[in-house]
């Protein structure tokens, strides 16, 4: 499968909204752009001129909202459409989820994990029933909640460990979960990073399975089976292993291979893997040019929070550049986060 390179964007410290995000972006069913400005606490809507938002939540409006709704944001790292025209946003330094209502200019705590004794929520995933699926990056666990926000669920007992054939929910474990994504078959796939793998949580047969990955790191396996790739690491780096994940609507599954610098996809139908974007040893500070069609010339020093929709792979990279690369499947209107059944 071919990608070409249709933007490279070199963001400033500004932060130039009309053009995309920066870091934390996400698309709903309809292909509204939000952004999350983590480091300001707040995210919001972009209106259709690309310049203002239609309305923004936390702690500060963003530029030219014409709606705000007050929330006391910490740290916010992802946002969830939970199919009903409200959100939820993990807000991952004070451990609570919130669940936002731009209709009503409203939002409520809908998960308070300091309650739970859980203070290392991250992503926060609806799935088809409306539960809602978190991973903890340091606790070595997923969690699953119902609408109420109720735990149903935990999947691995906080003891990193790793099993690389399929598990029930009742003995899996874990090693620093970095990303957690719904795919279009309405599983619920974990990027398990300090095992240097992709794994699928089986909602129907409570079971955990091993997509991608031997459990060691490195930069093999394009071209093969994807359960025998090695993916990046650095025992020197804040986070090790692969940061991002992403999938299409058709299974699809694409790793932002953070340590390697490189963007890879494993093909549903075959399992291969292969990269797609990026070059090995990348240089760290060293911005694309905006003129580059080369995506294996493109230079990802710190590939984060990967975002896909209707044929295009959303890439940013955290010094400041974000990538937009265009497949050559034809367009698609399905929403990945939520799918209608």
């Amino acid at each position: 499968m071919e990608w070409s390179i249709e933007k490279i964007i070199n963001y400033q410290s500004d932060k130039l909204w009309g053009e995309g995000y920066f870091q934390f972006g996400f698309h709903d069913r309809n292909g509204n752009r939000y952004v999350i400005d983590h480091d300001n606490n707040r995210l919001g809507l972009l209106a259709g001129d690309g310049e203002s938002f239609d309305w923004s939540a936390g702690i500060e409006p963003l530029p030219g909202s014409e709606t705000h709704i007050p929330l006391a944001l910490d740290a916010p790292v992802y946002l969830g459409d939970y199919g009903d025209g409200t959100f939820i946003v993990s807000s991952y330094g004070n451990s609570k989820i919130y669940r936002i209502d731009p209709t009503n200019h409203s939002a409520s705590v809908m998960i308070d994990g300091n309650k739970l004794g859980l203070n290392d929520l991250h992503n926060c995933v609806p799935d088809l029933m409306g539960n809602i699926w978190i991973h903890g990056v340091k606790a070595n666990r997923v969690w699953c909640f119902n609408p109420q926000g109720e735990l149903l669920h935990t999947l691995g007992d906080g003891q990193p460990g790793f099993q690389p054939d399929i598990v029930a929910w009742e003995q899996v474990r874990f090693r620093k979960i970095f990303d957690l994504r719904q795919g279009p078959d309405g599983q619920i796939y974990v990027l398990d990073s300090g095992n240097f793998s992709v794994r699928k949580i089986d909602i129907d047969a409570q079971t955990v399975s091993t997509l991608a990955g031997t459990g060691e790191p490195g930069y093999t396996g394009d071209g093969g089976a994807a359960k025998d790739a090695t993916f990046g690491g650095n025992p020197g780096a804040d986070f090790d292993g692969p940061w991002s994940l992403s999938l299409d609507e058709r299974g699809n599954i694409f790793v932002g291979d953070t340590q390697n610098g490189v963007v890879r996809m494993i093909i549903r139908e075959t399992s291969v893997i292969t990269t797609i974007a990026g070059r090995p040893n990348p240089v760290k500070g060293l911005r694309n040019n905006p003129a580059e069609t080369d995506p294996h010339k493109l230079n990802f020093p710190l590939i984060c929070s990967l975002d896909y929709y209707n044929g295009r792979l959303f890439i940013p990279e955290w010094d400041g550049d974000m990538v937009v690369l265009k497949s050559n499947l034809p367009d698609s209107k399905i929403n990945l986060h939520r799918l209608e059944q």
